[in-house]
């Protein structure tokens, strides 16, 4: 994948316009068409820089650098898009399973504290009377 064609993937899945990107980074939506046709590159590093923190990847990632790509990708999540459906899937649904789980632990660790709370309640009142 160029840099452009790259470029113009994650502008359409992040839903902005040329303009919008522009806006972003500093450029006009004309330029951010030269760059996704692979017409220009970014003359300057903080141009680079401007993209890849609007879209929250690593140069590398913008850059085309698949071997250091997972390793600094920020989100840890950004190799997902080019896992197939099935293995995306799997994640998907063990992400959801991590959730119940975290949320089932919350509501006994607060039904613990509650019991606790409850205990010391009543062995105080003992005490006081």
């Amino acid at each position: 994948m160029t840099f452009g064609e790259r470029l113009r993937t994650l502008r359409t899945e992040a839903g902005l316009s040329q303009e919008e990107l522009g806006h972003a980074i500093g450029v006009s939506a004309r330029v951010v068409g030269y760059y996704e046709t692979d017409d220009r590159f970014p003359k300057n590093q903080q141009i680079l820089v401007d993209i890849a923190k609007t879209f929250q990847i690593s140069l590398d990632y913008l850059l085309d650098n698949p071997v250091r790509h997972e390793s600094s990708c920020p989100s840890r999540f950004c190799y997902m898009k080019s896992m197939d459906s099935q293995h995306r899937n799997m994640v998907n649904q063990y992400i959801l399973f991590l959730r119940w789980q975290m949320r089932r632990e919350t509501a006994e660790n607060a039904e613990e504290e509650l019991q606790s709370s409850a205990t010391l309640d009543l062995s105080s009142k003992n005490v006081s009377e």
